[in-house]
């Protein structure tokens, strides 16, 4: 007890019985642990359709910081910025951070909502057909990386909308 956080100590000890005390031993200096606080200032430093570059205000005594997104462990630092990768465009994350210090963890920051910059959408490299009737095309496309959906034009107007790749267009007049 008496003990400040984040202080140096230089400590020894002595053996004792019952005819006395021995001498001391080589003095050892030990600290004890930083106070951690929770980072603060947490902010989106460069944005792309996948990343997320972030920074915040350093904390006293911290050797490293926990990155979590949507509340998960995702990459410890040892700075006071890091990235989120491999993220979807156009996509909300909660992300926080903690300080360390060897094997103690801090508190966990304010979360602080961040959203990847838009990804523009490609464009299917292919169209084939699969089945045709007199009334009815069946056809599947590539799909498109980050299309959530497909518009479908027939003669250049629109026609339906698609969940997948895959589609069949029914009730068409014969011989047009």
């Amino acid at each position: 007890s008496g003990l400040a956080s984040a202080t140096a100590y230089n400590i020894q000890v002595s053996a004792v019985n019952v005819s006395g005390e021995g001498a001391l031993c080589t003095s050892v200096s030990m600290s004890t642990a930083p106070v951690l606080t929770a980072p603060v200032g947490l902010t989106a430093v460069n944005v792309t359709g996948s990343t997320i570059n972030c920074a915040w205000q350093p904390v006293a005594g911290a050797t490293g910081y926990k990155l979590y997104k949507n509340g998960v462990f995702v990459s410890s630092v040892t700075t006071n910025s890091g990235v989120f990768s491999g993220l979807a465009g156009s996509t909300t994350y909660s992300v926080q951070v903690s300080a360390t210090y060897a094997s103690l963890e801090g508190p966990l920051s304010n979360s602080t909502s961040m959203t990847t910059a838009s990804v523009a959408l490609g464009t299917p490299g292919w169209v084939t057909g699969i089945e045709t009737t007199a009334s009815t095309l069946k056809f599947a496309w590539e799909a498109v990386t980050g299309a959530t959906g497909y518009k479908v034009y027939k003669n250049g107007i629109f026609a339906t909308s698609a969940s997948t790749n895959f589609i069949e267009l029914s009730g068409l007049t014969a011989s047009t």
